[in-house]
């Protein structure tokens, strides 16, 4: 994703948090005109007084790294897979093969935009290759030949091939399959302490805020449901951390379940 378009979803899940979450009346929503923080909101209520809120933003994973380096591996993982895809749905819809194909990638991975047709295209030769005889039998595969696959053999872990009795339009990377979901206080901690080091450029008279929100973009992405149990509010270093902020406003959305909580 682009510099670009990361921007614009930022403000699209800003708007929407502005909006639907905290039901305020948003005047206006446009990036920062220096950045950091990511974007400035204007909120106008019912007597006409406006308040001006900068935000500064961080999508939140469940697999961040504890020291915050690298960023997700789902993410990086999810990237990928959508560069590939990208070249891939296109021809599927054209072949129209009866093959259910899900890939395992190697982790980290990270595979550059240049090489997402031909990987995609080693995909197809492989699956027309080695697609079952039988209905709905399935086979597993974890060695790829350098010579004929060169891609499949540095990127991918194993492939998954199944004969199936309808055409398969959309191949799928295990990856992305599943994960354990919920907050996570460290995360939480370690978001606001890396964003507080940061030296922002704030517009006079507005109040700083951080948002952090988990899209449900990936499946690491999500924040669960609202913990049943509310001491993990209560965390020493999440409160420390909040406190020595340089932030007004500390949120957590969870995009997906619609419910989020004013940290600060």
């Amino acid at each position: 994703m682009t510099r670009a378009a990361q921007k614009d979803e930022e403000l699209a899940y800003l708007g929407e948090f502005l909006r639907d979450q905290l039901n305020l009346n948003l005047t206006e929503l446009k990036p920062a005109l220096k950045e950091p923080p990511d974007a400035s909101a204007t909120i106008t209520s019912a007597d006409g007084t406006t308040v001006l809120l900068d935000f500064e933003m961080a999508e939140y994973y469940v697999d961040d790294p504890r020291d915050g380096e690298g960023g997700s591996p789902s993410k990086r993982v999810n990237d990928v897979w959508e560069k590939v895809r990208a070249k891939l749905d296109p021809r599927l819809e054209v072949l129209r093969l009866p093959v259910h194909v899900s890939v395992r990638l190697k982790g980290p991975t990270i595979l550059k935009n240049k090489h997402a047709r031909q990987f995609a295209d080693e995909l197809i030769r492989f699956a027309q290759a080695f697609c079952p005889a039988v209905h709905l039998n399935r086979t597993n595969h974890d060695v790829f030949s350098a010579a004929c696959y060169p891609l499949l053999h540095e990127y991918v872990e194993r492939i998954s091939l199944r004969l199936d009795d309808q055409i398969v339009i959309r191949w799928h990377c295990s990856n992305l399959a599943g994960a354990s979901v919920g907050v996570g206080t460290t995360n939480l901690t370690n978001h606001i302490l890396m964003k507080s080091g940061k030296n922002f450029t704030w517009v006079t008279g507005a109040e700083k805020c951080l948002l952090l929100y988990a899209s449900g973009g990936t499946v690491t992405s999500r924040g669960g449901p609202p913990p049943p149990d509310l001491s993990i509010w209560h965390d020493k270093a999440l409160i420390a951390a909040c406190g020595a902020s340089v932030f007004d406003r500390i949120y957590f959305w969870e995009r997906v379940r619609r419910w989020h909580k004013r940290l600060k």
